[in-house]
């Protein structure tokens, strides 16, 4: 029972830590690696935070000697925000699979390309 109670707390320890560490270091600064002339799948599913999650990584999505392949989930209230900073970098909508539109807080889940 200690070893298991030991186990939870640094459970629960870490998972107040790591949000508060992952939002300070942007993906653009946590890689010192060029990421270049590559094809490159990228899935995020970040609970509402999807336009926080992009501008984090900005220098990677402005690339454009990577081909990139997104999937992202976006609830309604953000959908116009994020596909406009996508659309803003040359990303295209390829798919979209819409959810049930009577629970909002599931989104739906589109697929978009920079190739």
């Amino acid at each position: 029972m200690r070893v298991f109670l030991s186990i939870l707390q640094k459970i629960t320890f870490f998972k107040r830590l790591i949000p508060s560490i992952l939002r300070r270091i942007p993906f653009n600064d946590s890689i010192n690696i060029k990421i270049e002339n590559k094809k490159i799948f990228i899935k995020i599913d970040v609970e509402r935070h999807e336009f926080q999650c992009l501008l984090g990584m900005l220098k990677l999505l402005k690339n454009h000697n990577n081909k990139i392949f997104i999937q992202i989930e976006i609830i309604e209230k953000y959908k116009e925000l994020v596909l406009d900073l996508l659309k803003s970098m040359n990303f295209r909508v390829v798919n979209v699979i819409k959810t049930d539109i009577k629970n909002i807080s599931y989104g739906s889940d589109y697929y978009l390309a920079n190739f």
